[in-house]
């Protein structure tokens, strides 16, 4: 996996507790990955060939399904940083 190419945010206690904060600072490191760029880009071109190929009520469900997976996601996300960040700081 290619690193970011854009200066990271720190990734501190102050972001760690704020939900705001550490959303922010997981979109900046998202949005300065190339890897993640082009995964954005397929997955747009993915639903857009889905979306004319099913029926509306299709639609919004897997919308819904699409929903509920990203929630899982985004918390994973912030489990995996708050694990780390608490692991670093007992060394």
């Amino acid at each position: 996996m290619a690193g970011p190419r854009k200066r990271l945010p720190r990734l501190d206690q102050r972001v760690l507790l704020d939900a705001d904060r550490f959303g922010v600072a997981v979109g900046e490191l998202f949005d300065a990955a190339p890897e993640m760029r082009r995964h954005r880009r397929r997955i747009i071109r993915l639903q857009n060939r889905l979306r004319k190929l099913v029926s509306d009520e299709t639609w919004l469900a897997y919308l819904h399904l699409e929903s509920a997976e990203a929630g899982r996601l985004n918390d994973a996300v912030d489990l995996v940083a708050a694990w780390a960040f608490l692991q670093g700081r007992r060394r």
